[in-house]
């Protein structure tokens, strides 16, 4: 699972932590079995990225995994689609809301593989990611790669500067 690092040039070998000070999320497949983990920072100003994941493995391809599908596509014909967001804090403040239906990528951009496998439980996909430049350019892309595989599609236009976490923070659930 990636969880310890090897430090180069030891002998004998030791290791550290690889998600040292951060939050950590366990990333599970469609059926509720733990595969990887997810981590991230708790100090914006560090030198690292944001989010950390495991390795690659047998088991974890963050490529082909959605954060939260193991609780979401049980809801997905309640709420008639699946909500794709950014990242799992949106996730969570989603399922917060009510917004059961939620689920995100792996630190990746949505992929094909990510289309197919919403495929299997739903064919509508409501994208809602950050308002920002890149969460711009990241919705056009899952656009046209949805539009692809087939699904129908929306896009939640967030308010300028906020994404969902953000958003639901300081607005009710309706």
């Amino acid at each position: 699972a990636g969880l310890l690092v090897a430090k180069e040039n030891t002998s004998p070998p030791q290791y550290y932590d690889r998600f040292r000070g951060r939050l950590m999320f366990p990333i599970k497949d469609e059926l509720g079995r733990v595969v990887g983990f997810s981590a991230r920072t708790l100090k914006p100003d560090e030198k690292m990225g944001k989010y950390i994941n495991s390795p690659e493995t047998a088991v974890f391809h963050k490529n082909r995994l959605l954060y939260g599908l193991h609780f979401a596509r049980q809801t997905f014909k309640k709420h008639g689609y699946a909500l794709v967001c950014e990242g799992q804090l949106d996730v969570i403040a989603c399922f917060r809301a009510g917004q059961d239906n939620a689920v995100c990528a792996q630190g990746t951009a949505f992929t094909e593989n990510h289309a197919a496998l919403l495929k299997r439980f739903t064919d509508t996909i409501h994208f809602c990611f950050a308002a920002d430049l890149a969460g711009k350019k990241a919705a056009v892309r899952s656009i046209e790669l949805a539009t692809a595989a087939g699904f129908r599609i929306q896009v939640v236009q967030l308010p300028p500067g906020d994404d969902p976490d953000s958003f639901l923070a300081a607005h009710s659930a309706d």
